[in-house]
């Protein structure tokens, strides 16, 4: 029992006793089987509300601050609203060969979970930063960043660059992936999270025009300016 027997008979066996014994554990196995797929359940609608909630607050989606704070208490988020924020898109492959063999053989999805761990270990192992990572699309991650104590926005992001950059490096040469990655702008308050965002997205379509195996920071491009940068469909 302290092996993990659910019951046991005595010798010699008696064909009553016998049957009520596996009729007791075979009702048991499914009590123990229905338990386990709630669980499995609930906790697939949990990760489902949990990418929702992050794809809503990327967006801009205005909560008050005590169903903000719920919800991120709830849904175990590492977000905070006082703190300066930035936006990351990570695209992983370029639907080259090895992309389309990746999708082909189910293992795209094996090797964006891989980039995801990388991701988070990196961040646990970097010092002064939380990090929360969300699924976008196939092949498609991204990575809200915040600095853990009150530091200047120039020191973020001199924290930023090189967070991103070391990221790019693990990437390309532990899994030999092409990555991409697009950066946003910081934004000092968290409810403008959403021009972090877009700025990220508007970084990453840039590789059309420079390529991509790289970090693009949405910093370098001025739009002041009015460039006139067209992209192929």
């Amino acid at each position: 029992i302290l092996l993990g027997a659910i019951g046991y008979i005595l010798k010699p066996v008696n064909k009553d006793n016998l049957k009520e014994l596996m009729k007791k554990v075979f009702d048991e196995l499914m009590v123990k089987k229905q338990e386990e797929d709630t669980d499995r359940k609930i906790k697939e609608k949990i990760e489902l509300f949990r990418e929702r909630l992050l794809y809503d607050i990327l967006r801009g989606k205005e909560y008050s601050f005590q169903r903000f704070d719920d919800l991120i208490s709830e849904y175990g988020l590492k977000l905070f609203r006082d703190k300066m924020v930035q936006v990351a898109i990570v695209e992983i492959g370029n639907f080259d060969d090895k992309s389309k063999e990746l999708v082909k053989s189910g293992k795209f999805d094996e090797l964006t979970d891989k980039v995801r761990k990388e991701i988070v270990k990196m961040a646990d192992g970097f010092g002064g930063i939380s990090c929360e990572i969300g699924d976008m699309d196939i092949g498609i991650l991204s990575v809200i960043i915040q600095p853990l104590s009150d530091i200047e926005i120039a020191e973020f992001e001199e924290i930023s660059y090189s967070f991103f950059a070391k990221l790019l490096e693990k990437i390309k040469h532990e899994m030999e992936v092409r990555v991409t990655i697009g950066v946003g702008n910081i934004q000092q308050k968290f409810k403008e999270i959403s021009l972090s965002y877009m700025g990220a997205k508007a970084a990453l379509r840039h590789k059309y025009v420079i390529g991509g195996n790289r970090v693009i920071n949405i910093k370098e491009f001025d739009f002041d300016k009015q460039q006139k940068i067209l992209y192929p469909a």
